[in-house]
């Protein structure tokens, strides 16, 4: 019956119908691609997110490394690395001798 009224309509109006129609489907397939970007889009981001977590994930563990090594150095009671630090950052380096490894036995 649609299609019955339809044929009947005057050329210019099928012509009409067929344009709006054609707009139609053209923007519901661009929308349906601006989608299909976005999705893709985000994706991508929370890919990205991923790989710099895990990126700054192994720098603290390298870090962390590094610090043990430094605190199992500044443990050891025959190493110089107290005295070095004290040095580096006392006001009176003169105060930082009771820490050479070469005086702690001498005051044992």
């Amino acid at each position: 019956m649609i299609l019955a009224r339809l044929i009947a309509l005057p050329g210019w109006l099928k012509a009409a119908l067929a344009g709006v129609l054609g707009v139609v489907i053209v923007t519901g397939v661009i929308l349906w691609l601006n989608a299909r970007e976005e999705a893709d889009d985000k994706a991508n981001q929370q890919i990205g997110a991923t790989q710099q977590r895990e990126g700054d994930l192994r720098e603290t563990i390298t870090r962390v490394e590094t610090a043990n090594e430094a605190r199992v150095e500044i443990a050891d009671p025959d190493s110089r690395a107290r005295y070095d630090q004290c040095v580096r950052s006392a006001r009176t380096p003169e105060n930082c001798l009771r820490l050479l490894p070469e005086r702690q036995a001498d005051q044992r």
